[in-house]
């Protein structure tokens, strides 16, 4: 409780599956004993090479996304919607 400025003992559960496409999926589950905000992500990163093999320079990905909402200097975002299109979080192709 008051962690950051936050109200409430937040308990937070995540799980990690892999589903029958092969495709890694992330469930959150939390629960607090007071009103507060949570917004949960991930910002996990892997080397598909495996732990020790090298970087990941050779790596490609692709991310069926057309849009990202950009955040302020606070790291909150600010309600605007904006394309992906021709921005460092275009992911569209491989």
């Amino acid at each position: 409780d008051g962690d950051e400025g936050f109200p409430g003992r937040l308990e937070v559960f995540v799980t990690y599956s892999i589903n029958d496409k092969n495709g890694l999926e992330i469930h959150y589950e939390a629960t607090s004993d007071k009103d507060t905000v949570v917004n949960l992500t991930n910002h996990c990163y892997f080397n598909l090479n495996g732990a020790g093999n090298g970087d990941i320079l050779n790596h490609t990905m692709q991310m069926n996304c057309n849009f990202f909402t950009p955040n302020s200097e606070e790291c909150l975002p600010y309600g605007e919607i904006c394309s992906v299109k021709n921005t460092p979080f275009d992911f569209s192709k491989w």
